[in-house]
């Protein structure tokens, strides 16, 4: 299976009969975390990222959406099942990203924005934060690099941030940026400079995981 990056902009409306209908394609534990969550755009967020893992899966396994079922390990989401598909989700404002892999990743994605330059005081090397002060893309290259290493082999998030020097030749060659326009993205993994990117349009996202994602009880 080929590492992939999904990049799906979110910004776009999502009809009320759309979200109901999109909504019977995730399981009721699901949807029961994403009613818990307070803001629309969290609530679209969290559903379109569910929808984005099991239209992966069911594409790189040959599955059907009733096939799938997904639990969690050390707060880490993983599909039952299958020791051979990995994934990693990560959404901010406008925008959601997925990773899928054969083996653990990591990914993570931010809304460029002014960077909160303590961060960089607190969490990076000296390489890092001479490299971050350039611009606000160039601290969230760092930011979202850490994120994603983060995710894919977990531990404490503090002590990952000051640990690793995503410089370094050794952490460069399993951490790839990718730059969307108003959002960046990161991907942790063994193959990451070979992975594929698939840029997605939400109107025709949702027309696929319709027609592709069999209702579930």
């Amino acid at each position: 299976m080929k590492t992939t990056l999904y990049f799906l902009p979110t910004d776009g409306a999502l009809d009320g009969t759309a979200a109901e209908q999109l909504l019977c394609r995730v399981s009721p534990a699901r949807r029961c975390r994403i009613a818990r969550l307070r803001r629309d755009t969290d609530r679209k967020n969290a559903l379109l990222a569910a929808l984005l893992v099991r239209a992966a899966a069911c594409e790189a396994l040959g599955l059907a959406n009733t096939d799938l079922s997904f639990a969690l390990a050390d707060g880490k989401p993983y599909l039952c099942g299958t020791e051979s598909f990995h994934f990693s989700l990560s959404h901010t404002e406008g925008a959601v990203c997925a990773a899928v892999c054969a083996a653990p990743c990591g990914a993570d994605i931010e809304r460029l924005r002014s960077a909160p330059r303590g961060v960089a005081k607190r969490f990076f090397s000296e390489a890092e934060r001479r490299y971050a002060e350039v611009s606000d893309m160039h601290f969230f290259e760092i930011w979202t690099r850490k994120e994603a290493y983060f995710k894919r082999f977990g531990g404490s998030l503090a002590d990952t941030l000051t640990a690793v020097d995503l410089l370094s030749p050794a952490a460069a060659d399993e951490s790839r940026v990718f730059d969307f326009g108003r959002h960046i993205a990161a991907l942790s993994a063994e193959n990451a400079a070979d992975a594929e990117v698939r840029s997605l349009d939400l109107d025709a996202f949702v027309s696929h995981a319709l027609a592709v994602l069999a209702p579930l009880d």
